[in-house]
């Protein structure tokens, strides 16, 4: 990736638009333009391609590239950058393309890693916004300002995505007011949807070690309600259950021991997981290992 120019393709979320910003300053000189996606849009990567005479050099971000669209995305003009354990199986499947994996917490801090010792230094600001960006993304949540950026990430700027990279082109700063307004208006929503919801603890043993575990039983799951009870309570394993449809998703806080997810889905509910997030089925198998979980 030689070139100065760049068309970019990054997650429609926090951690997309973080490992953005985190490329155009590790950039500065080169011309940049981009377009955000979910994982369900790769089909706009593969049309821009077709389209496009002598295209730039693409960058993919952090986005779940499927096997399907491998042949369409494996040219030399391409790259992708992607931090997530799915992406193992299909990354020496390229011929082409230039492929940069490696797992860790968020793409923005694979990103910053990559490219750290050919560019700028960062300034405190653009360090606090890659930190921020990447302990939300690994449900850390060491820090409440990563919680409440999470937030307005999803509530000021939910169509405005190029908004947000204006607004934080120069990195982190303190909340505006208007801004501090929106977070405490939905932190006291989710805090009174919390005090509904009926909330079960117990300890899940897997291979011979006891996780700690929160459940809840809600059908309709709000992310935002999830990440405050992953912020507020020190639980390995937040398990919801959908008694609706008989769903069941598991975030999992990172920690020094954590679970192969994937696996334990797999066995236990008929599912598949990245490292923080799985989902499955309400299996009987699954209910069995959660029987003795009792009220909060």
């Amino acid at each position: 990736m030689h070139s100065k120019a760049y068309h970019i393709f990054t997650h429609k979320d926090l951690d997309g638009a973080v490992s953005l910003l985190t490329f155009i300053w590790s950039h500065p000189d080169s011309i940049i333009s981009y377009e955000e996606i979910t994982n369900l849009e790769l089909n706009k990567i593969k049309d821009f391609i077709k389209k496009t005479i002598n295209p730039p050099n693409i960058l993919i971000l952090d986005l779940s590239i499927r096997e399907e669209f491998i042949n369409d995305l494996d040219h030399s003009f391409v790259s992708i950058i992607d931090h997530h354990e799915r992406s193992i199986p299909l990354a020496n499947k390229f011929k082409k393309a230039k492929v940069f994996f490696k797992n860790l917490t968020s793409n923005s801090l694979l990103v910053r890693k990559l490219y750290q010792n050919s560019s700028p230094e960062l300034t405190e600001n653009q360090k606090k916004l890659i930190l921020y960006a990447d302990d939300y993304d690994c449900l850390r949540l060491k820090y409440e300002q990563s919680f409440d950026l999470n937030i307005i990430f999803w509530n000021e700027f939910k169509n405005d995505f190029s908004n947000f990279i204006k607004k934080y082109k120069n990195g982190f700063f303190d909340f505006e007011e208007k801004q501090k307004r929106i977070i405490s208006e939905i932190k006291q929503k989710i805090k009174k949807e919390v005090n509904n919801l009926k909330i079960f603890k117990g300890e899940i043993k897997i291979n011979s070690e006891y996780k700690k575990a929160l459940a809840i039983s809600i059908e309709n799951s709000n992310p935002l309600l999830v990440d405050y009870l992953i912020y507020k309570y020190d639980y390995e394993l937040f398990i919801i259950i959908n008694t609706k449809n008989e769903k069941v998703k598991i975030r999992q806080k990172i920690t020094d021991t954590p679970i192969d997810l994937k696996n334990f889905c797999e066995k236990y509910c008929d599912g598949n997981a990245t490292t923080f997030l799985g989902v499955g089925k309400l299996t009987p198998l699954f209910l069995e290992l959660t029987k003795n979980f009792t009220p909060l």
